[in-house]
């Protein structure tokens, strides 16, 4: 597609290579390691790795695999990760308005996307430009789910990069 994945790939090996952990994951992925894992203790393990490590991509949110258990899971990593204070990237090509519809559940998906964008920065990579928070924001929340099909979200929430305004490495 557009690069989102190479970029955030780009941008955690540039992380590397300033001697900053950084850590690539796939949402899919994570779901199914965490949902199969039969110990607690594994379980914990995972998530612990994905929500202190100083920068994660996170990829394929969105996907046709994201239903309300692995949205909890998102949300329950985004939001460690902001208490954590450290930097997130989120790639996804579909808009938080079809997350909500593949999920069902609008709060749960106006509070990731909030969570994140407490922060962060919308980056399109589809050559349109990302709507503001507010649209998103409304478009995810109580005022349904029609108003992100409409003009430029179209390819909003590509990749979210969550910056903290801190260098990661200041937090070690």
């Amino acid at each position: 597609g557009t690069g989102k994945t190479h970029l955030s790939i780009a941008i955690a090996y540039e992380a590397l290579r300033q001697g900053v952990e950084a850590r690539y994951v796939r949402l899919p992925e994570v779901a199914t390691a965490v949902f199969a894992a039969k110990e607690r203790t594994t379980i914990v393990e995972i998530l612990k790795d994905i929500t202190k490590t100083p920068v994660v991509v996170i990829d394929d949110v969105g996907t046709d695999q994201l239903n309300r258990p692995t949205a909890r899971l998102l949300y329950q990593i985004v939001s460690e990760r902001r208490r954590n204070r450290v930097p997130t990237i989120l790639n996804t090509d579909r808009t938080p308005a079809a997350w909500s519809t593949q999920v069902g559940d609008r709060e749960l998906i106006r509070r990731i996307v909030d969570t994140v964008l407490g922060g962060g920065h919308l980056i399109s990579l589809g050559g349109v430009l990302p709507p503001s928070r507010t649209q998103i924001m409304a478009a995810v929340g109580r005022q349904g789910v029609d108003a992100a099909s409409s003009g430029r979200s179209r390819h909003s929430l590509e990749i979210v990069l969550d910056i903290l305004g801190n260098d990661a490495r200041q937090r070690d």
